[in-house]
Formats: structure tokens, C-alpha cells, sequence
């Protein structure tokens, strides 16, 4: 990918972090705090989601064990309405949701239907959380800020990606990073 593409081997040279591959150890933790990042800035989201793992300490470990959250409170921390009831029914249906997922069903099958979990959430979900290489998520406005930056106003992601594959969600990771955010997921 690097030698297919001069910009992104500087991105990734000049990354003081480096990719991991490692999927997160709970994936409904990681995906309650993509939900809480929808639509809004990432320090913002990273902001709330401490708030939320603060009120409710067991979620940073959210599997096995359903976690009773209260959509007020979550609205209190800062939540929408949508977004508090989506991380409510994910704590609810944790075991359910681990599950379905561990006997072999895809995450798309299983979270998809949730309202409030979409293309994107799903997309940023299999990138950041799951850590498959190979997820573009297109539309996304901090991926879009961060290629105009380093490639130019005129530059297009589904061109530049096509020097990416198969590793496009680890172009994705670096360009998120070059923002100075803090990671999701």
C-alpha cells in the first residue's frame, strides 16, 4: 500500500502510533462507543463515553453479562435520545448479542437491525473494534477532512482507496490519526 501510494507512506511514517490488529478484547463496549460517536466530534464522543464508562464502570467489560442503563442518565450525560436508547438495548441485550455472535452469526445480523446502528456505525465498528483490513467507510466526514489535507481538495476516495486494498481500513486508521483525534472504538 505504502509503495502504491507516496502520501499515505508519509502518513504512516509520520504516525507516532502504529495499527494494531489486535480486535478489542469487548466488542460491545467498542461498538456502544462508536454509537455515542455518531454525528459528532470525536472529542466530544470520547468525552461522553467516559462519562458513561464513569456512571457505569461493568460496561467497559460489556459481554456476557447484561448492564441495566438508564436513558436519562445517559441523556444527562450529553446523549441524544436515539443514541441513549441504542446503548441501553445493546447493555440489555449484551448476552443475547454475544451470544448470536460467538455460535457464528455476523455482527451485521445480529446489531444491524438495532435502531440507531447503520452503514457507518457498522462500517466503523468492523474497522475499529473488529479490526478487518479491508472496510472503507465512505461518507465519513473526519476521512473526508483528513484526505482533502493530505491529498488535495480535487482528491476522490474511491480512487485513492483503490491503492489501499486490501488494506484500506488501516489507510483509514492513519488518516483518522493524522486529525490528532483520539481513537474510537
Amino acid at each position: 500500500m505504502a509503495a502504491r501510494d507516496p502520501v499515505i507512506r508519509d502518513v504512516i511514517n509520520s504516525a507516532p502510533e502504529r495499527w494494531s490488529a489486535c480486535p478489542a478484547p469487548f466488542p460491545l463496549w467498542g461498538l456502544t462507543r462508536i454509537v455515542i460517536a455518531q454525528q459528532i466530534s470525536t472529542a466530544v464522543a470520547t468525552r461522553q463515553a467516559e462519562q458513561v464508562a464513569d456512571r457505569y464502570p461493568p460496561i467497559r467489560r460489556l459481554g456476557t453479562a447484561a448492564i441495566v442503563l438508564d436513558p436519562d442518565v445517559l441523556r444527562g450525560l450529553g446523549l441524544t435520545t436515539r443514541k441513549a436508547r441504542t446503548c441501553e438495548e445493546l447493555s440489555r441485550r449484551a448476552p443475547e448479542i454475544t451470544a448470536r455472535t460467538r455460535a457464528g452469526e455476523s455482527w451485521s445480523d445480529v446489531v444491524g437491525p438495532i435502531s440507531g446502528i447503520g452503514p457507518w456505525t457498522l462500517q466503523v465498528f468492523g474497522m475499529l473494534v473488529l479490526k478487518q483490513q479491508d472496510v472503507l467507510p465512505e461518507g465519513d466526514v473526519g476521512l473526508a477532512r483528513a484526505i482533502e489535507r493530505k491529498y488535495g481538495p480535487a482528491a476522490a476516495l474511491s480512487n485513492l482507496s483503490e491503492a489501499w486494498k486490501p488494506y484500506r481500513t488501516v489507510a483509514c486508521w492513519y488518516l483518522w490519526r493524522s486529525l490528532g483525534n483520539e481513537p474510537l472504538g
